[in-house]
Order: structure tokens, then C-alpha cells, then sequence
């Protein structure tokens, strides 16, 4: 892609409000001045910043990037909030890498039926109406992935990827849902939905709110090319209305790795690393109740014992099968405090929707003994661990 003056685009989209603007002269400079500044500038001079949105067209393809202009043409009557979500979702899909999804590949199976399937070729021509998508909430516990396969899954499909984000005011909060709407062909990530979703019989405020929420979510299903998302570490705490066909029709375990998912990540976070006959499959064998991010963690400190071996040695010292079982005896399972929590609860107060992919990791909490909980301290000395 070519390299364009952003700064250009802007003030000759909002040649207003030239003072306010830093130095944009790349794409990363200009996703975090419309974070920084959006707001502000919307309040100030709308009409500037809808003269700005009209040039993105133009600069897009200056980048050689025809196909993002074309489809951002389809949101110029869009709000301007709803815009806003448009151009960064459009910016984070130019020259994007693959996203990163390791394992799991009975539920990515799943998922591709139900995101990418649809929209197949083969779909779309032997189809007796137009494409249908099912809403999805995916749960578990924290650390599983769960972020990473709707971006996954929107990266295979070709779908625009818009999230909501917490920090959003309500407007832009349901912007997502609108400019999502106006692509036709979308992926809505409502991440940790329990903090809009939340049980209105356990709270006394947000019903409005969670109702204008709800009935966005099931506008967006009636879309065609629209799917939303939704992910939570807590579905004990979501409003019953969350489930209701036509909201979310899915609910998905994305439980703790099993020993295949724990090989490929083994193997994934050790590539381009020094390793001396490391036995990976042994290695994904001892279960000690890690989560993905367990796993990235345990290869982090496999090649920090490694390298403490080197300083004490003087010499460069490959990372092998002792210090990844020293690391994997180390590291704690972050699940662990979830799975108190879910245990702890009345079976009346988790929907029996979310029981059936939980039973078997309950059984394998129920069954295995607690792993050890250690802290991990750094000296010049090298890496000691205290039970």
C-alpha cells in the first residue's frame, strides 16, 4: 500500500479545526487522534468532521485499499458516531495479520457453520431466502480464548469486525450495532456482555438501558450479513432475556484446553526458540488445570529459567524438558478461582443452557487436586519459587 499524508485528509476534510490536530501522517496516528479527539470535535463542528468522513473514500483508495472505500461509502448517512465505528474497524483490517486461535478445533468447527458457512458461495445460490445468522455467547472461563476466536472467525469469514468497547458512552455503545447494520456484512463483539447484560431482578437500575441493548441485539439479527457476538466470564450474572431465541441463540462452552489444544500451544509459543529435545505431547499430558494464557505463560518462564541457567553457566543454554516441567509446577492455574466461584453457586442460579459444556471440566475440577499455588520471585540470583 502506498504511503499518504493523513494530515491532508484532514484539513481539507475539517480545515476548521487545523489547530487541534498533531502530526497524522499514518494510519496508527490517525486511528488514535479519532479515539483521543472524536468526541470533542463532534461537539465542537459536526459538520467539519461529516466533511472529514466524506474524504475517507478517496484516501482509502489512495492506499490502495478500493475495497474498504467502497464499503465505507455505504455509511455516509450513517450517524457520525456510527461512522467513527466504521473507519477504525475499517483501519484494523488493513494489512491485518491472521488472528491468533490455537486449539480448539471441535468448537472452531462449530463456529464456522454457524459465521462463515452462511455466507458461502454455495449458500447464498441454493438458499430459498436470503442468509440467516444465529447470535452467539460465548463463556468460560478467563484466559481460554474466547476474544480470539470471534476475530478469528471474522478474519475467515470476511466479515467487518466492530466491537463495542466499556468505556463507551451509550451512544457508541449502540453505534456498533448501527454501523454493523449499514456493512450488511458484519461481526458485533459485545465483550464481557455481563457488564451490560446484567440480572435486572438482582439490580434496581439499567432496565432501560439493558432493554435498548437487548432489542439492538435482536435488530442486528434481523439483518442480513449481521451477527453479534458476546462474550463473558460470568453468564450466572446475565439477564434470562440474554438467551431468548432470537437474541442469542447460541450459548458455547470455550472450556479449558485439553491435551491436544495444550500441545499446539506448547508448540506455537515455543516457535523460534532455542529448545533441546523437548517432549511437547508429554508435556500437554500433565494436566494442572492451565488455561491458554497458563500455557503462553509457562513458555515465558521456560526460556527465563533457561536464560538464568546461561547467565549462571556463561555460555547460551537451549530451553529444555526440565525447564518447562519446572515452569508448568510453578505457574498456577488462573481457572482455579473460577471454578470455586461456579461451584459455589445454587444449581438454580446457573441456566441450565450453560450446564451441559461445563459438566466436564466441573468433573475434572471435582476430581483433581488443587494445583499447587506458588509465587514466583525474580533475583540476581535467578528465578526461586515459595509454595
Amino acid at each position: 500500500m502506498g504511503v499518504v499524508d493523513v494530515s491532508v485528509l484532514f484539513e481539507s476534510g475539517c480545515g476548521s479545526l487545523k489547530g487541534m490536530r498533531s502530526e497524522l501522517n499514518s494510519l496508527d496516528a490517525l486511528k488514535s487522534f479519532i479515539d483521543d479527539n472524536f468526541g470533542h470535535i463532534c461537539q465542537r463542528d459536526p459538520p467539519a468532521l461529516r466533511r472529514f468522513f466524506g474524504r475517507v473514500p478517496t484516501f482509502l483508495e489512495e492506499l490502495g485499499a478500493a475495497e474498504e472505500a467502497e464499503l465505507f461509502k455505504k455509511f455516509g448517512s450513517a450517524s457520525l458516531e456510527a461512522m467513527q465505528c466504521a473507519l477504525l474497524a475499517l483501519l484494523a483490517n488493513l494489512g491485518r495479520e491472521p488472528p491468533e486461535c490455537v486449539g480448539y478445533s471441535q468448537l472452531r468447527g462449530e463456529l464456522r457453520r454457524l459465521v462463515i458457512e452462511p455466507r458461502s458461495k454455495e449458500s447464498l445460490e441454493f438458499s430459498p431466502s436470503k442468509p440467516f445468522f444465529s447470535n452467539v455467547l460465548l463463556y468460560g472461563p478467563p484466559g481460554c480464548g474466547k476474544t480470539a476466536l470471534v476475530k478469528r472467525m471474522a478474519f475467515e469469514s470476511g466479515a467487518l469486525l466492530i466491537e463495542t468497547k466499556l468505556e463507551a458512552h451509550d451512544g457508541m455503545k449502540f453505534a456498533a450495532f448501527e454501523a454493523a447494520n449499514a456493512s450488511e456484512n458484519a461481526l458485533v463483539l459485545v465483550d464481557e456482555i455481563d457488564t451490560f447484560a446484567f440480572d435486572r431482578f438482582a439490580h434496581d437500575y439499567g432496565s432501560a438501558y439493558m432493554n435498548s441493548l437487548l432489542c439492538a441485539v435482536e435488530e442486528a439479527s434481523l439483518s442480513s450479513g449481521v451477527q453479534v457476538f458476546a462474550c463473558t466470564n460470568m453468564p450466572w450474572k446475565l439477564d434470562s432475556a440474554v438467551l431468548r431465541t432470537g437474541r442469542f441463540s447460541y450459548a458455547r462452552y470455550v472450556g479449558l484446553p485439553l491435551p491436544e489444544d495444550r500441545e499446539a500451544l506448547f508448540k506455537r509459543y515455543s516457535e523460534g526458540v532455542l529448545t533441546d529435545g523437548v517432549d511437547f505431547a508429554a508435556l500437554a499430558e500433565k494436566d494442572y488445570f492451565h488455561t491458554c494464557s497458563d500455557v503462553k505463560h509457562v513458555c515465558v518462564q521456560a526460556v527465563r529459567l533457561a536464560w538464568n541457567d546461561g547467565i549462571s553457566s556463561g555460555r547460551r543454554v537451549a530451553v529444555a524438558q526440565r525447564h518447562f516441567e519446572q515452569a508448568l509446577q510453578a505457574t498456577a492455574s488462573s481457572a482455579v478461582p473460577w471454578f470455586d466461584c461456579i461451584t459455589s453457586l445454587p444449581r438454580n442460579e446457573l441456566a441450565r443452557e450453560y450446564l451441559s459444556g461445563l459438566c466436564d471440566d466441573i468433573e475434572r475440577y471435582a476430581a483433581s487436586k488443587r494445583p499447587p499455588r506458588k509465587v514466583i520471585a525474580y533475583t540476581n540470583a535467578g528465578l526461586n519459587s515459595y509454595s
